[in-house]
Formats: structure tokens, sequence, C-alpha cells
């Protein structure tokens, strides 16, 4: 394998060590390289020692496309100044006579090694970015998955969260409608008795009113037999009065008896 080849080679194993945004980069810079070194072939035809000045116009191309700190810019160019310094030391000697095909095959042997490193440095930054995307897409559907598994897990949370709400609040109605159950019960039953107690009271009312109203009646009925004695008393007073005063003044003197020393006597009348 020649210098250039070996240039190019070790360039392209080195390119894939890389980071995936400089080889995004690298891809512009080897397209500017490639077209660089498209136009090369028509300038050295008309120089035949342009070879020398094509090596060192390669190395600043290489300078500016490569980073000078990377081991890939150290190589490469340590491989093109070996290039160099055979050209300029005459180790490769160039006849006028065979210079233009020479040159125009090593320079197609360059630019199908640039396009070949151009190809591959194309692929790897293609297969970059799809394994880039692939990476971001799986990413993004393990986020969106566990979005989703984070919203449903929400949803659960509401869901239980509205249950035991409404299960406090079912217990608290049966609680309270309990309570109310009790205190019905209880207050009916006292409701109950007041009410057999104002029973009660009217029954003992009314018996105390019929009570009263006999008591009355015979109040009444001993009143009137009362009244009844005392005139029946008065009448015989009188009559025992007028025969008293009729015996004395008729000089009689007949023991008589006197109606109200006689027990007979009063019975009878009484009577």
């Amino acid at each position: 394998m020649d210098v250039v080849s070996q240039a190019s080679t070790f360039g392209a194993n080195g390119e894939t060590h890389e980071e995936a945004g400089e080889a995004e980069i690298q891809d512009a810079r080897a397209i500017q390289v490639e077209t660089t070194i498209r136009k090369q072939p028509v300038r050295v035809r008309k120089r035949p020692n342009y070879l020398e000045d094509y090596v060192m116009k390669c190395l600043g191309i290489l300078e500016m496309t490569v980073t000078a700190s990377s081991p890939v810019w150290l190589d490469t160019r340590s491989l093109w100044a070996e290039l160099l310094a055979t050209l300029q030391a005459g180790q490769v000697s160039v006849e006028m006579e065979v210079a233009k095909s020479d040159l125009t095959s090593v320079l197609k042997d360059i630019h199908c090694q640039y396009e070949s490193l151009a190809a591959k440095n194309l692929q790897s930054a293609e297969e970059w970015y799809k394994s880039k995307y692939v990476n971001l897409s799986e990413q993004a559907s393990r986020s969106s998955k566990a979005i989703r598994a984070s919203r449903e897990e929400l949803n659960e949370y509401r869901r239980q969260l509205q249950a035991c709400t409404i299960e406090s609040l079912r217990g608290t109605n049966k609680s309270l409608e309990r309570q109310m159950r009790e205190m019905e019960e209880r207050h009916g039953a006292d409701v109950a008795g007041l009410q057999d107690t104002i029973n009660q009271l009217d029954s003992d009312l009314r018996t105390t009113k019929s009570e009263m109203a006999r008591h009355l009646r015979e109040y009444r009925d001993l009143l009137n037999v009362k009244m009844a004695l005392d005139i029946e008393i008065a009448a015989s007073r009188k009559l025992l009065e007028g025969e008293e005063t009729r015996f004395s003044t008729g000089g009689i003197g007949i023991s008589t008896q006197n109606p109200y020393t006689n027990p007979t006597l009063v019975a009878k009348n009484c009577g």
C-alpha cells in the first residue's frame, strides 16, 4: 500500500472513533477536500513540478479539516510530510514525457481514495444519525410509556381518593341516619309515654268530674232532705206549742205526756 493509501486508510479508521458531532463536521470538510482534489489534475498538467505544491496544499487542507491535536491529524500529517520529503529529496523522479500519465493516475487514485473516504464518512455519519434517531425514538417511546403509566397511576390515585371520599361520606351519612333513628325512637318513646300520661290524666279528670257531679247531687239531695226536715220540725213545734197553750188555759188536770220527752212519740211524729 502506498503512502497516500495509508494516509487515507488511517484517516478513515481514525474518523470512526471521533465523537458524533465531530463526524458531521468531518463529512462537510471531506466534501471540501474532495472538491479541491477534483480541481488539481488540470493544474498539474499545466505545471510538471506542481506535485510538491499539490502535496503542500493537501497538507494545508488536512490541517484545516482535521483538529490539530487529534491522533488522526498527527499520523496523517506525518505520512504526507514523508511523501513531501521523498519528493523534495529526489527519491521520486518524474520525467516530463511520462509525468502527465503518471500524475493523472496518481491523482485519479487519490481522487478514488478520497471518494471512498468521503463515502465511508458519509455512511458512518448516516449510521450514527440513524442509531441516534433510533435511540432518541426509543427514548421518546420509553418517555411516552412512562408518562402514560404516570397518568394512569395518577388517575388510579384519583379514583381511589374519590372512592375513599365517597366511602367516608357514606359512612358519615349512615352514622347520621342511625343517630336520627335513635333520636326518633327515643323521643317517640318519650312522646308515647307523655301521651299515655295525658290520656290517664284525662281519664282521671273525667272520673273526678263524675264523682264531683255525683257528690253534688248527693249534697243537693241531702240539702233537700234537711230543708224538708227543718220544715216538718218547725210545723211540729208550732203544733205542740199550740196544744200546750190550749191545755194550760183549759185547766184540765190531765197529765199529758210531753212528746219531746217521749221517744216513741218523737219517732211517730218524725215518721
